[in-house]
């Protein structure tokens, strides 16, 4: 299971920083969710939000597959 949630390291849900955050706090409440917003559907750049998302998921699968090699290292039980 540990191995699988070190994936959602880099995922926090949407909802809360987009609502809580306002003009004052801004730039520490923002999050790679709510900047892929801002700039994808806001500005109009798709491609740029689509290339930062996919970043996203590369950077997340890299994680778990470093995870599950420390894992299998340590004896444990891995995912492959």
């Amino acid at each position: 299971m540990t191995v699988m949630n070190v994936g959602k390291i880099l995922s926090i849900s949407f909802e809360r920083p987009l609502l809580l955050g306002n003009v004052a706090v801004k730039s520490a409440s923002q999050v790679i969710s709510t900047y892929v917003y801002s700039v994808g559907l806001q500005a109009g750049r798709y491609d740029f939000a689509a290339a930062v998302g996919l970043f996203q998921s590369v950077v997340c699968v890299a994680m778990v597959l470093i995870a599950n090699k420390v894992a299998n290292k340590l004896g444990e039980e891995g995912i492959m």
